[in-house]
């Protein structure tokens, strides 16, 4: 694949500049082919080393992890952002280049400033905050909210981002970074997925990755036993609890969820070769400069193996056994990996 050297992309001026949201790393607008993109710069983890333990790598690598969950849901036929990926020679990093998809006069409505504003018809229930992850409320507000009403596609969306955002391991879709657009015309579609630099482990320096590689306890633990994402529960005592996504797959507690693994979990298995096409095809270094690893490759398609065949397979099964029979498509290879 080609790689990019973003040195030398038009930088536009100050007082046409675009800005870009986010808690992690910088972004510059850029234009490349006369298209609006913000590159992403590698997070400095050495200014947040005590918020954050185990952390040895100066700096993530969510520029790759960025890139190859935005073609990751590209291949499996969910719409998302455009992303290159290249690097600085005056950085010294890999970076990514995210287009701008947002057009002359759209604007974008994060689903925090959706879920702030609900308030139930019989106006008794709102929600408790733009940043609160409890699921039930989540899903509440996507059924019932009167705007998202007007948006084609809303729930099985966000519960197709909750299966993949789970298969490539990213942790962090949360109210900030999915949404709605609206048009100048008044009328509101779905933004394509975006922010996925959450993924494939980005703060994992090499002795941490060979250390779960080698131990199969800690793999398993890694790829979906000990999983977490940003939403959560209200357990028995009250308290808000982070959820297993695996888990609340296989509760089969949501209809929607459920619908949504039957069309996913195939389509998985389908891609399972252009995915890791598409891991092996980045190349380890672009003009001195590290892009990947061979042992990052191979720890990203264990993981990627791991959550398929121990968690989303069986899970399938059990899903379509119970509702809809077994599909055929997967029956002659159920035990088989991505």
């Amino acid at each position: 694949m080609d790689i990019l050297n973003f040195d030398g992309c038009i930088r536009p001026s100050a007082g046409v500049q675009r800005h870009y949201g986010g808690l992690s790393g910088t972004k510059e607008h850029i234009l490349i082919d006369g298209e609006n993109y913000f590159l992403k710069y590698p997070d400095n983890l050495t200014k947040k080393r005590n918020r954050m333990r185990n952390v040895v790598l100066s700096y993530s690598t969510a520029p790759v992890s960025e890139y190859l969950g935005s073609e990751i849901y590209r291949i499996l036929g969910i719409p998302v952002h455009r992303t290159l990926l290249g690097i600085s020679r005056r950085s010294g990093h890999a970076l990514v280049a995210c287009r701008d998809f947002l057009d002359r006069g759209e604007t974008l409505d994060e689903f925090s400033k959706i879920k702030v504003s609900f308030v139930s018809p019989d106006g008794t229930d709102t929600s408790s905050s733009g940043t609160g992850g409890n699921l039930e409320e989540t899903v509440n507000i996507i059924r019932n909210n009167a705007f998202l009403k007007t948006v084609n596609g809303v729930e099985e969306r966000f519960w197709r981002m909750f299966i993949i955002d789970a298969f490539i391991g990213n942790s962090d879709r949360n109210n900030g970074n999915w949404g709605v657009i609206r048009k100048p015309d008044n009328t509101n579609i779905l933004a394509p997925v975006y922010d996925n630099g959450a993924s494939f482990n980005n703060k994992w320096d090499r002795q941490k990755i060979e250390t779960v590689l080698n131990d199969s306890e800690l793999l398993e633990a890694e790829a979906y036993k000990g999983k977490t994402c940003f939403f959560s529960r209200t357990d028995k005592n009250g308290e808000e609890r982070k959820v297993n996504p695996f888990h609340v797959m296989e509760s089969m507690r949501y209809e929607g969820l459920t619908e949504a693994l039957k069309e996913t979990v195939p389509a998985i298995y389908r891609a399972k070769d252009r995915i890791f096409t598409l891991i092996d095809s980045i190349p380890e270094t672009a003009d001195g400069i590290e892009i990947i690893s061979d042992l990052q490759k191979k720890f990203f398609k264990t993981l990627l193996s791991v959550r398929y065949s121990r968690a989303l397979s069986p899970i399938f099964r059990t899903v379509t056994s119970e509702r809809n029979g077994r599909n055929a498509d997967m029956q002659s290879h159920e035990e088989r990996s991505v």
